[in-house]
C-alpha cells in the first residue's frame, strides 16, 4: 500500500475513494462516506481528460458537475467516460 497522489481527489475529509482507471478513457470511482452527510466535489484534472462526461451508476442519471451529495455514512459510484 502506498500513498501516492491519486487522479481523482475530493475537498471533503471523510470521503474515501477507490478509483479503475482504464486506458481506454473510461474510469469508475467508488466512494464511500465515512461521516456526516456531505457535499463532495472532485478535482477530475488528473486524469487528463479535456473533456468529460459522468453518470451515476445506481440512478443512471448523467451529472452536470464532479460533485454529488453523499448521505452520513453513504456510498456512491460513479462511471467518468472521456468525451473527444
Amino acid at each position: 500500500y502506498d500513498k501516492e497522489k491519486q487522479p481523482i481527489t475530493c475537498n471533503a475529509k471523510d470521503i474515501r475513494t477507490t478509483q479503475v482507471i482504464r486506458p481506454d478513457g473510461k474510469a469508475l470511482l467508488m466512494v464511500g462516506n465515512l461521516g456526516n452527510k456531505v457535499r463532495a466535489k472532485f478535482d477530475l484534472s488528473g486524469l487528463n481528460y479535456k473533456k468529460y462526461k459522468i453518470t451515476d451508476v445506481f440512478s443512471g442519471k448523467e451529472l452536470s458537475s464532479a460533485e454529488i451529495e453523499v448521505p452520513r455514512l453513504g456510498y456512491a459510484l460513479l462511471k467518468i467516460e472521456k468525451v473527444n
